[in-house]
């Protein structure tokens, strides 16, 4: 979506609703006013990357309770290091934190 006046979250994430089940939405949004293009003109992924990684790094967990437990903090540890975030919540899951099946 493109123009002066981007959806919210919440507004994108219903509608999304309509059409996928629950566990193919987003959890997290990146609002660009346009795509980041390499000098041939085609979508630069690597300045995507950066981009949500940047947001990432920033990212606070929406629920924040810490982990509870010796195992809980082990593996907040673990994702903490792996996909180089500040923070892991309890109630987080790696796929929304960033992490994929390649790591």
């Amino acid at each position: 979506l493109m123009g002066d006046a981007l959806p919210d979250a919440e507004a994108m994430r219903q509608w999304l609703c309509q059409w996928l089940p629950e566990h193919m939405l987003p959890d997290h949004w990146l609002n660009l006013t346009e795509l980041p293009l390499s000098a041939n003109g085609k979508v630069d992924r690597a300045a995507l990357l950066w981009l949500v990684q940047e947001q990432r790094q920033g990212a606070r967990p929406e629920h924040e309770d810490a982990p509870q437990g010796e195992a809980e903090q082990l593996l907040a540890g673990l994702w903490r290091e792996l996909l180089d975030i500040p923070l892991v919540g309890r109630n987080q899951g790696f796929f929304a934190l960033g992490g994929n099946s390649l790591l």
